[in-house]
């Protein structure tokens, strides 16, 4: 994936990851898998990686409410 840094840094964006400890994932995985905690109602958009821009478009329009946009790399 290439991103135009200069974009980014003109309107002031933020690129976030995130670590977490492999315990952690594997105590996740096992909520979910066990359906103990229901998390769809978390993820208001998934798009595929090749609309990035369109995602980004929409947080920065506001014209529908994102809680949290899951990008799919394999569509």
């Amino acid at each position: 994936m290439t991103v135009e840094a200069f974009p980014i840094f003109h309107k002031g964006l933020t690129i976030l990851s995130s670590y977490t400890s492999l315990r952690n994932s594997y105590q996740a995985l096992g909520l979910l898998k066990s359906k103990s905690i229901r998390v769809d109602s978390l993820i208001s958009h998934r798009l595929p990686l090749e609309e990035l821009q369109r995602g980004i478009e929409m947080i920065e329009r506001g014209s529908e409410p994102v809680y949290k946009m899951m990008m799919l790399p394999n569509g």
